[in-house]
């Protein structure tokens, strides 16, 4: 059955729609990865067993959309830098493609070297020889700053007490130390 209502409806013209995939795109067949959580603006969706979702109802305009990290498994990161702003526009569907790669993990110490006339006094020197009441051996920097360059993305870290530094999920690619 139908009643009429008399009611008039009509589409609301300036919303529109973000729905896309995230996939494994090291796995074969690149299969889609579920339970991924995508933000934008506040709102969230999770991604189903195909790696689909959707966000419904966008007012037009530009957003940022987010990753959790938590949620795309262990050394895992997208292959694309985020957030990436999507462009929604209305009446119509903007699709996003997420690909999910291994990520990348680099370590290392900075040192002070004390000059050695072992090597003819040619070791590279960062701060005063000998200022370490006469120990020799060399030791760990801290609080220096060490950054990481791809051109695209700059990361950077301070060396902790014994001047060791970590840099943590980093996309796979040539950086500059």
């Amino acid at each position: 059955y139908t009643i009429p209502y008399g009611i008039p409806m009509s589409k609301k013209k300036d919303i529109g729609s973000v729905s896309g995939h995230v996939y494994d795109s090291e796995a074969p067949g690149h299969p889609g990865v579920a339970g991924v959580i995508l933000r934008i603006n506040g709102s969230s969706a999770i991604t189903n067993a195909k790696g689909e979702f959707v966000f419904p109802s966008m007012l037009q305009g530009s957003y940022k959309i987010t990753v959790d990290p938590e949620s795309t498994g262990l050394d895992r990161i997208t292959e694309e830098k985020l957030p990436m702003t999507v462009e929604v526009i209305s009446g119509k569907i903007t699709e996003v493609d997420l690909n999910l790669i291994r990520s990348a993990k680099l370590s290392g110490r900075i040192m002070l070297v004390p000059i050695s006339e072992d090597n003819n006094n040619k070791a590279v020197i960062i701060g005063t020889p000998g200022s370490n009441n006469g120990n020799r051996e060399p030791k760990g920097l801290p609080s220096v700053l060490v950054e990481m360059s791809n051109g695209q993305e700059t990361i950077r870290r301070l060396t902790n007490k014994d001047g060791e530094f970590l840099f943590e999920s980093m996309r796979p690619g040539t950086w500059k130390l």
